[in-house]
């Protein structure tokens, strides 16, 4: 099978040129090139698109495709995320009175977190339960979406070790981007939250990811190993009320996460960076109606150079 020619930009003059073999996702060439120098960091996108990719978005075989490093070349990659992690730091000393979540709560979200584990039993991203048995994760953290009553791996955090917990896949749903799952034995939960109204009159609410940046940091230690959470600030609820898209704090790598309301209740479930998304729209001849109401919303929040956020609802999620 043909590779995937990737050219490294810096401004208008080429400073690499790299073939990967295919299939391929853009995860992998972004991280395979980060390790191949710390400074190719950048838009990733086809020479014709200023769409940009990430994610699990597999790259066409044979396609040539385009990584702009410019904007990131002053300071690297490093400067970049200590200047994020710095303003974050900040925003919470000056909130020390108001902390992102209670203490108590902190460690309920570490209970009921679980880590879904890929193909090679290694980290694949975060899933949450909702109910004593259910839970739910985000679609796109799959190589291969699993199919209805496939058995999945995970990690729980009990008393600060971590125990395998098997998970059945009762539902999937591409379209809103979730897979479901449930296990044999009860887990601690989170309590939802699924009427969106309270969300047009709350601000701030909070984004806990696995495999964040931040999770290495002070900060992220704050909520368990592999666990970080940020401030979000929501933008606008999609016309349908199934997607929230909403501002926060994101680099490559945010994984399946949670999005909480300050009290624990979970108000729903974090999906794919928005450009990653207005692109795989694009891409769709025909627009499921499920998505077809987060069209506008999304070309907005891409706007957002690098912050904007998209989560699935809380009330979408299948009835327990």
């Amino acid at each position: 099978m043909a590779g995937v020619t990737v050219t490294v930009w810096k401004g208008q003059n080429p400073v690499a040129v790299q073939v990967f073999g295919s299939p391929i996702t853009a995860e992998t060439v972004r991280n395979s090139l980060r390790d191949m120098n710390a400074a190719y960091v950048g838009k990733l996108h086809a020479p014709n698109s200023s769409t940009h990719l990430g994610g699990q978005c597999i790259l066409d075989p044979g396609a040539q495709y385009s990584l702009d490093i410019s904007e990131y070349s002053s300071h690297g990659l490093h400067s970049r995320v200590h200047h994020l992690i710095d303003g974050l730091a900040k925003s919470m000393l000056a909130r020390q009175n108001s902390p992102l979540l209670l203490p108590e709560v902190a460690l309920r979200v570490e209970k009921a977190t679980c880590i879904i584990l890929g193909d090679d039993y290694t980290d694949a991203g975060l899933g949450i339960f909702y109910d004593n048995k259910r839970g739910i994760t985000t679609h796109y953290i799959f190589s291969q979406l699993p199919a209805v009553g496939q058995t999945l791996e995970a990690r729980m955090q009990t008393d600060g070790q971590y125990r395998r917990v098997q998970l059945e896949v009762t539902a999937v749903s591409k379209e809103l981007g979730y897979v479901c799952f449930i296990t044999q034995q009860p887990q601690p939960y989170l309590p939802l939250e699924r009427d969106v109204t309270e969300l047009l009159h709350s601000h701030n609410f909070v984004f806990c990811s696995f495999q964040l940046a931040f999770a290495a940091t002070k900060i992220g230690k704050e909520f368990g190993p592999g666990l970080a959470a940020v401030p979000a600030c929501t933008a606008c609820l999609s016309r349908r009320g199934h997607f929230v898209v909403y501002e926060h704090i994101c680099v490559p790598g945010d994984s399946g996460a949670v999005l909480l309301l300050h009290d624990g209740r979970i108000i729903g479930m974090h999906l794919e960076q928005a450009a990653v998304l207005v692109e795989k729209l694009e891409r769709l001849e025909i627009i499921h109606d499920g998505l077809d109401d987060l069209r506008n919303d999304l070309l907005d929040a891409a706007r957002i150079a690098g912050q904007g956020g998209i989560g699935l609802l809380a009330k979408c999620f299948p009835e327990v």
